[in-house]
């Protein structure tokens, strides 16, 4: 995994050189059920920021309250926004060379490995969780979510449940 190589040498800018800080949004928690909302992407090469993407996107299926009340994005705001085919060529592309930076990882990945895959296209990245990332840099902290880490480390609070507040926060 590269959070391992990461925590075994941190100088070590080849392994971090291009990276894409991706946040996503979605209906619910499980990806075979649920679909995303919005994507936010900061893409970083060698350390400057280099591009900010961010898309709302019509899940073409309800969102459900408890999810609408904590990312704040309504139905009304997607219904016309495009699906993820419409989005898929332009993410691949800006994605592509790039490692994966997401805080808990898995859940970001999936989304888009099971979204592209709903499309017929493999996709597959390396990633680096900042999840995993944390509990392995400060495993004498309990707890590692986002919202610990903004106070944790004193971080800028972007908008929080928002794809690309969350990505600039990463």
């Amino acid at each position: 995994m590269i959070y391992q190589n990461v925590t075994q040498n941190m100088y070590n800018t080849d392994v971090l050189s291009n990276l894409a800080c991706l946040d996503i949004e979605a209906t619910g928690l499980y990806t075979s059920e649920s679909r995303i909302t919005e994507i936010g992407l900061i893409l970083i090469d060698q350390g400057q920021v280099v591009r900010r993407w961010q898309h709302l996107v019509n899940p073409q299926t309800q969102i459900p309250q408890p999810v609408q009340a904590l990312t704040r994005i309504t139905m009304e705001m997607v219904q016309d926004a495009p699906v993820f085919a419409d989005l898929a060529q332009d993410l691949a592309h800006l994605l592509k060379g790039r490692v994966l930076v997401a805080h808990n990882a898995r859940f970001d990945y999936g989304y888009l490995y099971h979204e592209f895959a709903r499309l017929g296209y493999r996709y597959h990245t390396e990633t680096l969780c900042t999840l995993r990332l944390s509990r392995k840099l400060y495993p004498k902290f309990r707890h590692h979510s986002l919202e610990h880490l903004i106070r944790r480390h004193h971080l800028r609070r972007q908008a929080r449940h928002r794809a690309l507040g969350d990505a600039l926060t990463l």
